[in-house]
């Protein structure tokens, strides 16, 4: 999930329920890694989803 623009990361402070906050604690420990792994991974996972609803969209609009 590295990509060239790694190298520009950017801090962020974020407001979240408190059991979101426990989730992704819960989540990072059960999988040995930090939460920011977890946010990072979710969020990117979102992004890639969006995107591809997006280009399928398009392309039913243009087909």
């Amino acid at each position: 999930m590295s990509t060239s623009s790694d190298k520009h990361l950017k801090p962020v402070q974020v407001r979240m329920k408190a059991e979101t906050h426990r989730w992704i604690h819960e989540q990072a420990k059960a999988q040995e890694r930090s939460a920011n792994w977890i946010i990072n991974r979710v969020l990117e996972q979102a992004r890639l989803q969006q995107l591809t609803r997006n280009s399928e969209g398009d392309a039913m609009s243009n087909g």
